[in-house]
């Protein structure tokens, strides 16, 4: 009878330990790992030799990714002594597994490497003062062409009309008065000529020089190779300014 009344409270510990274990099976089969791994920790505690219990509880754990309990789970596991060599095999395959997953799980979790940032500030730019004076382009040029022109013109034909001015002509010694006629012509007209040439090239000249000192100087292109990044590939694109 003696030996009866002992064998009750763990008989009795035994069927409630059962209770929760088909409680943490239905559990298991909805999916709700999380709850039957709570029953299982129920029942582990009232029947802490059954092998059945460890070796759920370790499958439950691994479900939830608690990969360090379910390792827990699988090392006592494989210790208790009613375990044969195929069920401890099975164990060891597993705990294989679960420190390779372990293992990996904590490579993710490695911070990645902080990246600071330094802001340099920018030196602050020197007022710019006036820009340069003396542009040099087609208006300049064509005016200053023009003067260059003219002023040649009227060095030529103000040459041309001192050769033919008649002074100390001489009717009849020097040719017919017809001839002192026709001369006095053509140096008259090629004063005027000279006179109109001096004339165009002085404002050619004139007009150049406005042209020329008036306006600001053209400055060279701001041209730069620049590299750029992104999730794609580098490269380089030509950036700049043209004023």
């Amino acid at each position: 009878m003696g030996t009866a009344r002992a064998d009750e409270p763990e008989t009795s510990a035994h069927a409630e330990a059962q209770k929760h274990f088909g409680k943490a099976r239905e559990l298991y089969g909805q999916g709700n790992y999380k709850d039957a791994r709570v029953e299982l920790l129920e029942a582990r505690k009232l029947d802490p030799q059954s092998k059945e219990l460890v070796f759920n509880l370790g499958v439950v754990c691994e479900k939830l990714v608690l990969l360090d309990e379910a390792l827990e789970q699988f090392r006592a596991y494989r210790t208790m002594p009613d375990v044969t060599d195929a069920e401890r095999s099975k164990a060891d395959a597993i705990i294989l597994r679960l420190e390779g997953a372990k293992k990996q799980l904590d490579e993710q979790k490695k911070p990645e490497p902080e990246v600071k940032v330094i802001v340099v500030p920018e030196k602050p730019k020197e007022p710019e003062g006036p820009p340069p004076k003396g542009r040099i382009d087609a208006a300049t040029i064509a005016a200053a062409g023009i003067g260059v022109v003219g002023l040649g013109v009227g060095t030529v034909f103000g040459l041309k009309a001192m050769g033919e001015r008649p002074s100390g002509f001489v009717t009849g010694r020097d040719g017919s008065y017809a001839d002192l006629v026709a001369k006095t012509d053509s140096a008259h007209t090629s004063a005027i000529v000279s006179d109109i040439g001096f004339a165009v090239g002085v404002v050619g000249v004139a007009a150049a020089a406005v042209l020329y000192f008036a306006r600001p100087k053209i400055l060279p292109q701001k041209v730069a190779l620049a590299p750029t990044f992104g999730t794609g590939q580098g490269g380089l694109v030509l950036v700049g300014g043209f004023q």
